[in-house]
């Protein structure tokens, strides 16, 4: 199957718009704007393990909604 990058970031987006406000800043601030965890956490309020560990979760779900849309991870 070839990697379809448009359809890919739509599927993303899509998995976004599902998921909290919170869920979406951290993940926007970590992974597209690349902001240490420290200043994620400062921006969410909470703390920095507490964002790992959210982030990590967000990722599996993620993981599993990528497959489940037929996007191999």
């Amino acid at each position: 199957e070839a990697f379809d990058s448009t359809h890919t970031a739509a599927l993303i987006n899509r998995f976004l718009a599902e998921e909290t406000e919170e869920y979406r800043r951290m993940f926007v601030r970590r992974y597209w704007y690349g902001d240490p965890l420290d200043k994620v956490a400062a921006a969410v309020g909470c703390s920095e393990s507490t964002v790992k560990v959210r982030l990590h979760r967000q990722r599996e779900r993620l993981r599993t909604y990528l497959q489940k849309e037929g996007v191999s991870v």
